[in-house]
């Protein structure tokens, strides 16, 4: 995505259970982090993940360097 994290700092949001596709409970996670993508400006992101493996990942809208 050609996007750096700031401060390597990415802190959990929110945590629970939740079934996957095949009915498996899975730890579903939401982290929150700050992004850079011309090393100027500041944006926020964030990340979900169900088990391992990650859902959804969402940026700020931002410039491209």
């Amino acid at each position: 995505m050609d996007i750096q994290l700031l401060d390597e700092y990415v802190a959990l949001n929110a945590l629970w259970l939740k079934r996957d596709e095949t009915g498996q409970i899975r730890i579903w996670r939401s982290f929150l982090f700050e992004f850079t993508a011309t090393g100027e400006d500041r944006y926020n992101g964030k990340i979900i993940m169900l088990g391992k493996r990650i859902e959804t990942i969402q940026l700020e809208p931002h410039r491209i360097g």
